[in-house]
């Protein structure tokens, strides 16, 4: 299955916000919606949810007009639930708003808050409960539906490496089972860990998008790893910045076509070389290099 999004242009006054935006979201494989602030990406979202009309272009999946008869999730990053309300009457009373009745919203909340492992709150009002605990009863609404396209804008924002693993697990089951999820967020580690495609949007354009293994092997960079039996950090450090990295050094060349002089000259000196690699740019050093260094604060 796919979600596609084709030419979506939309404006607020006489700011262009998106400017033909296409871009494929495909079942089993999460795609990672990146932008600075004001980038254009909630406009996106809300668009494919339908929340928002575009001035044009379309959203399709699997070739039909969205949202009419998709079933669809969405965390947003300002969380919802009433905080002196408790748990199940709320998720009760959100499943009825998607349409189910209400037995069937009933069963859906529970079987929903246990495969969270969070039933046990059920009775329980949010202020009364951990960060944590209030993020998995969030996604456990998003998901109350099974959607087949499940959008997430930060879900793991503010959490422990506890939890956000946690919840990582979930939600890769979720679209390994063959469902379509666009991953929102700033934290670069995340989306790189988790996301297999990804979309970088640029003052209201696409500037970049594809596989993230691809992009990644096909950027060039100036940093080699490099490990050897025996010290020969001096003949390294002749070709630029070295610093230890693992049981190796990660040198940043001076010239990237230096790399083969330094194979060589090392070679010739009897150095026994186990590693010999290109070091692949980051998710945030990619991000950087299309929306330009002041994105480091965002």
């Amino acid at each position: 299955m796919i979600l596609s999004v084709r030419d979506i242009c939309k404006s607020f006054g006489a700011k262009r916000v998106l400017d033909s935006v296409s871009f494929e979201a495909l079942a089993g494989k999460p795609l990672g919606l990146l932008g600075r602030n004001g980038a254009g990406k909630t406009t996106a979202m809300r668009i494919i949810m339908g929340m928002l009309s575009a001035d044009s272009g379309e959203v399709l999946f699997d070739g039909r007009s969205t949202p009419c008869d998709i079933p669809l999730g969405y965390l947003p990053e300002e969380r919802g639930l009433y905080r002196k309300s408790k748990i199940g009457e709320q998720l009760v009373y959100f499943a009825r708003l998607r349409g189910m009745d209400f037995a069937a919203a009933k069963l859906a909340v529970r079987r929903k808050l246990e495969s969270f492992d969070v039933l046990q709150y059920i009775d329980s009002t949010p202020e009364t409960l951990s960060k944590g605990t209030q993020q998995r009863i969030q996604l456990a609404l998003a998901m109350i539906n099974d959607p087949e396209i499940l959008i997430l804008d930060e879900p793991f924002s503010g959490l422990d490496p506890v939890n956000s693993m946690q919840l990582k697990s979930i939600i890769r089951d979720y679209a390994a089972s063959g469902k379509t999820v666009i991953f929102s967020s700033h934290q670069m580690s995340s989306v790189e860990d988790f996301c297999t495609d990804i979309v970088i949007i640029n003052n209201g354009s696409v500037a970049l998008s594809g596989e993230l293994s691809e992009i990644r092997s096909g950027m060039q960079t100036d940093r080699i790893f490099i490990e050897t039996e025996g010290d020969f950090s001096g003949i390294i450090e002749k070709y630029g910045s070295a610093s230890a990295s693992g049981r190796g050094y990660t040198v940043e060349l001076a010239d990237k076509n230096l790399s083969g002089a330094m194979l060589s000259e090392l070679i010739s000196l009897g150095a026994v070389i186990t590693k010999f690699e290109t070091v692949k740019p980051t998710l945030e050093e990619i991000f950087i290099s299309c929306v330009g260094e002041e994105a480091v604060s965002v």
